[in-house]
Formats: structure tokens, sequence, C-alpha cells
């Protein structure tokens, strides 16, 4: 069965013997800044950090979205990034394809849609952080400037964790996450796998 033949009544007993979805694996990668036709980055105004940084594109805790489209269904995503504290996570929102609209009540990304449709991951416990001016009071200009080979400061320069989300096929995701109780997530890197024919 092709994978861009969706069938609305799947989850139906037909009493037939189904084929399983084929199809040819594509990775997409998309990194930091995240200047792409199919990518939409949004933060809420008035809040200090956001933006590109050395170690990622910096995102509201909760509120800021990273959107990727694609042609072609998406059935997984990862995410390479890091908190500003720990514990860090990420989560993965997407919309069934062909589900009902009705009831549109949602706003940002979600606007129109019914959120009985939206699926939710969450990976969360990510351990690995970048350097930040919590660390010690310094920024992280200063911190690469006395960086050490044989120094403890390496375990503040390593700190990166992958997120892996698989989910039901779909041509559009929302990825945000956060750190601790109040901070920001840095997103570095984020690929789709798509299925083509």
């Amino acid at each position: 069965m092709s994978i861009n033949a969706f069938d609305e009544n799947w989850w139906r007993p037909t009493g037939k013997v189904k084929e399983p979805l084929s199809g040819v694996v594509r990775v997409r990668e998309y990194r930091t800044p995240f200047e792409y036709a199919n990518v939409q980055v949004w933060n809420p105004e008035g809040v200090p950090g956001l933006g590109p940084h050395p170690h990622g594109y910096e995102m509201a805790r909760n509120e800021g979205t990273i959107t990727v489209t694609e042609l072609e269904p998406i059935f997984a995503v990862s995410v390479i990034g890091s908190g500003c504290i720990a514990p860090g996570y990420v989560i993965c929102e997407y919309l069934v394809e062909g589900e009902t609209t009705a009831e549109a009540d949602s706003t940002g990304p979600w606007h129109g849609f019914n959120m009985q449709n939206m699926r939710r991951q969450r990976v969360g416990d990510l351990r690995r952080f970048h350097p930040c001016k919590l660390m010690r009071g310094r920024d992280y200009e200063e911190i690469l400037e006395g960086y050490q080979p044989q120094s403890a400061i390496n375990e503040l320069l390593t700190g990166e964790n992958t997120a892996y989300f698989e989910i039901e096929p779909n041509r559009r995701v929302v990825i945000r996450g956060g750190s601790g109780d109040h901070d920001h997530f840095s997103f570095r890197i984020i690929r789709t796998y798509v299925m083509t024919e």
C-alpha cells in the first residue's frame, strides 16, 4: 500500500489481509538558524536571550516553536540540541491527517484545528546542557577563551542531547522544548525521515 494513500478508516477491522506501508526513506536535515522555505520559527517577543547562538537556536520554553512541513509523509523526527540547565526536554506535536477540524479553538501553529486531533510526544530528562551565563556568571565566549583540553570545562562544552520521535505519517510537525522549570532549549539540528515511493 502506498504511504500516500491515506485511509481515514484505517483503524476499523475489514476482515481482509492488508499490505504494510512501504517506500524509500529520505532524511532531510535542517540546521540553525533554520532559514528554509518549509521551516517556520516562532518565538514570543520581548524574551531575552532567544535566537541563533553558537550552540543552536534558542527557543522560549514551551512557547517557541519550529514548524517543519514536508511534501512527503514524515514518519520520524530527530532533534539535536541542549538546554540552558538540566534536565531539558523536547516535544514533537503533529495533527492526525484526515480527522475532523470541527470545534476549532486553538491558537499558535495549530490555529484552526481541533486539538483532539493533535498528537504529542515528549522526551524528557535530557541531562546535557550548553555553557551559558548561569554557569559561574561567565559569558559563553569567555568560557571558550579559557578552554583547556585537560580541564573539567570539557564537560561543559560537549553538552548535547538527541531526542528521537516515531510518529504516524504526517506532513507537518511542530517542535518545542525547554529546560528546568523556566529556561529555554537550544535547537541545533532537526532531521525529518520521510517516506517516498
